[in-house]
């Protein structure tokens, strides 16, 4: 089986996913950002993280031992623009303030009440990004072993797995959203987690 294949797939699908959901919340299709409308939608950022993600797996699956000096400075643009979104939305979820980026993202009624919390992705969606971001740098500094592709993806596919479950069980805690703390996961934000970590596990045994 050829499991950079699956993980080139993954990368293609984040990214039509990213670009569909950026597309409902700018055409107000619900079905798009939050599949059914009682559902959590998926926040604007992270639907622009997802299709830079896209990018970053797919550059990840492309590397070869020849040196590519746009992918280099791709990998550490890409990476530096996730962590400075959800990097920076989660200090501000820690420590209680605005970033202004809330500003720029849609809100969404069914959203934790706290005010301070609108706009924002789930604390677990920032996390796996920061990881995710993580491993990009890794892997064009060329420290991406079996061990680290393993565990991060592991944590990622975890992390989306438990929200799931939570859907399935009609669970707001399991979806990550703790009033005061956190607003919930979006459905197809988890699933995207689930193939992403999935498609990192395989790439380790690629390497």
């Amino acid at each position: 089986m050829n499991y950079k294949k699956i993980a080139q797939a993954v990368s293609v699908f984040t990214f039509l996913v990213g670009v569909m959901v950026m597309v409902g919340w700018f055409l107000n299709i619900t079905v798009l950002t939050s599949i059914l409308p009682h559902w959590i939608r998926m926040k604007m950022a992270t639907a622009v993280c997802f299709v830079l993600t896209s990018v970053i797996l797919f550059i990840i699956v492309q590397r070869s031992d020849t040196k590519n000096e746009r992918r280099s400075i791709l990998m550490v643009i890409l990476p530096l623009a996730v962590i400075m979104i959800m990097g920076t939305l989660f200090l501000s979820s820690v420590f209680g303030f605005q970033t202004g980026m809330e500003n720029i993202a849609f809100t969404d009624v069914h959203e934790i009440s706290t005010p301070i919390f609108a706009g924002r992705p789930s604390v677990a969606t920032m996390i796996n990004f920061i990881l995710i971001a993580t491993i990009g740098f890794l892997c064009n500094l060329n420290r991406c072993t079996k061990k680290t592709y393993y565990s991060i993806g592991a944590i990622i596919a975890s992390i989306g797995t438990v929200a799931v479950i939570g859907y399935v069980f009609n669970n707001s805690y399991l979806t990550y959203e703790i009033p005061g703390i956190s607003n919930a996961i979006a459905v197809h934000t988890t699933i995207l987690f689930v193939l992403i970590g999935t498609a990192l596990i395989l790439l380790g045994k690629e390497s």
